[in-house]
């Protein structure tokens, strides 16, 4: 598990499980969407961790904390804070009804494979959708299906799934798609080795405008070392750097 998980998060994950299981179809009925969409569901978001390799589970519990110390330096207050937190950690929840076998390719995705995997994101926020009555505050879950549904926006426009550009994407999607992507290049994947803390940061930075709020950016860079080192639980060194795909 991520170094500095805070129990909130853990207890977060089991009640949106929980919800999850208690809304789940009974035999011999439907309801809209698919329902293979549900089946691997299980208990929830801790299934969903289950499903993935440990560096991805990983991933959804850094990417929140990466979202809490930059929400903090853009300075909202404490009770935003903590609700964007948790809300990141579900940013991926939608990627229980992508395959496998496209997660975990170590090569390249062909343009059919990517669109599968841009369904994650409109799949993520109807999830959350779903469990307006979960035992999380109304809010933390509206939230979550913000940032499920505008993480992989781009502030120059060009993302998806809507194309919006500017502050036309919600501050919580702008916050969360700067930790996303930052986590995704310093981290492993099946397809490259994870970049070492330079490049990364190097690489987020030339997506200024086009990719990325620069206010969000300038914000995570001067947070960026101490919040890597905590989170990683190892000093700044020079790693491996391998190759690159739509990252996030």
């Amino acid at each position: 598990m991520a170094k500095g998980v805070q129990p909130g998060q853990a207890v977060a994950f089991a009640e949106i499980g929980s919800q999850v299981r208690r809304r789940r179809p009974r035999p011999g009925t439907k309801r809209p969407g698919s329902v293979r969409m549900w089946q691997p569901l299980g208990t929830g978001l801790l299934q969903l961790t289950d499903r993935l390799d440990e560096e991805t589970a990983d991933h959804l519990i850094r990417v929140g904390l990466y979202t809490e110390r930059l929400a903090r330096q853009l300075g909202f207050g404490a009770a935003k804070v903590r609700r964007l937190r948790v809300a990141a950690s579900f940013h991926d929840l939608g990627k229980v009804d992508v395959p496998l076998s496209i997660l975990q390719k170590p090569g390249p995705l062909t343009a059919a494979e990517l669109d599968v995997v841009k369904r994650h994101a409109p799949i993520g926020r109807r999830l959350l959708d779903e469990l307006g009555g979960a035992t999380l505050d109304r809010e933390t879950l509206r939230v979550a299906a913000v940032v499920a549904i505008t993480h992989h926006e781009r502030f120059g426009g060009g993302g998806y799934p809507y194309g919006l550009c500017g502050e036309a994407i919600p501050v919580e999607g702008r916050i969360v798609a700067v930790a996303d992507v930052f986590d995704a290049l310093s981290s492993r994947r099946a397809y490259k080795p994870g970049f070492d803390f330079e490049t990364s940061l190097a690489i987020l930075a030339a997506g200024r405008e086009t990719q990325f709020d620069p206010r969000v950016l300038d914000a995570f860079l001067a947070v960026a070392p101490r919040a890597y080192e905590t989170i990683r639980g190892r000093r700044l060194s020079r790693g491996c750097v391998g190759g690159s795909r739509e990252q996030g």
